[in-house]
């Protein structure tokens, strides 16, 4: 790398980079050759925003050297739903190739200061043990609520497991934005439920679930129960573009609830939209609830 002294200010030579890394990513490692004070910021930059996917179309994968490399400046990551193994190690060798579910664990190891994790591999989170035991500073969760019953067992505790409920796992102690790919109730237990989630999730201010039927009125008001930080709880149905539902058609009793926000969003944008400092489902509804509490203090 060249140690030439800049010939252009440095703020200029930053506002020509981060072009080229908004619009020319796959050319990332030829850029990491300008020089050694470009290099260092470049990686600060380019890695803010890390997305593990087959079909993510950036041109730039980040594999797990990289992560071990650069991991101290991922502070968003994304572990998509059809990711393989070879795309985490960057190589069909036999001899690198591990199950998948002990790559996502060391991606994630590498990640000491991650704020924003989606989860939407058909892995649980049980299969990601070593991980919970973490302190990492994380304040938004992305995953589907099969992670948590299905395999860990955590909403639909056993005679022999109940003490699941009452040992909070410490990746989870700092989440104050719980995206949930669905609903965490069958209509069965719910209270229960609701009580685990809550155990799991103590610091949770803002809660996105999906419309399904189960989200009646009971269910609705053990949320806010069990969570008793709640500010936003925002409805989603799957959508091309993140819109308002004018017409929120909520259950009998919770109609005038000012704290539910029903959007229509595509949840892998709108994910990478909030990583990346744009407008996101979090950010319009917190508008939402900001102007009707604003419109109810003038009627009043």
């Amino acid at each position: 790398m060249s140690e030439v002294d800049p010939r252009l200010p440095l703020e200029l030579e930053k506002i020509i980079f981060t072009y080229a890394l908004q619009n020319r990513i796959k050319d990332l490692p030829s850029l990491f050759l300008v020089a050694r004070r470009i290099s260092q910021w470049l990686a600060r930059e380019a890695f803010k925003v890390v997305i593990l996917s087959e079909s993510y179309s950036s041109g730039f994968r980040v594999t797990l050297p990289r992560f071990k490399r650069y991991g101290k400046h991922i502070q968003s990551l994304l572990i998509d739903y059809n990711l393989r193994p070879t795309t985490i190690t960057g190589t069909t060798s036999p001899a690198c190739l591990q199950d998948i579910y002990t790559l996502i664990n060391e991606c994630i190891s590498c990640c000491p200061n991650l704020i924003r994790l989606g989860v939407w591999h058909r892995s649980s989170i049980a299969q990601m043990g070593s991980i919970m035991a973490k302190s990492l500073p994380l304040t938004h969760l992305t995953l589907s609520p099969h992670h948590l019953y299905n395999h860990f067992n955590i909403l639909f505790p056993s005679t022999s497991n109940c003490s699941l409920l009452t040992i909070p796992l410490p990746l989870f102690q700092n989440i104050t934005h719980l995206d949930l790919l669905g609903t965490p109730f069958t209509y069965a237990n719910r209270e229960t439920q609701a009580v685990a989630l809550s155990v799991q999730f103590p610091s949770v201010t803002h809660l996105s679930l999906g419309i399904v039927d189960s989200l009646d009125t009971t269910a609705l008001k053990l949320l806010f129960k069990s969570f008793i930080h709640l500010r936003i709880l925002v409805l989603w149905l799957a959508g091309s573009h993140l819109s308002l539902i004018a017409d929120r058609k909520l259950p009998p009793g919770m109609d005038d609830d000012d704290r539910i926000v029903n959007l229509v969003c595509n949840r892998r944008n709108d994910w990478e939209a909030g990583a990346r400092g744009s407008k996101d489902t979090w950010a319009l509804a917190e508008q939402v609830v900001a102007k009707r509490a604003q419109v109810a203090t003038q009627s009043t």
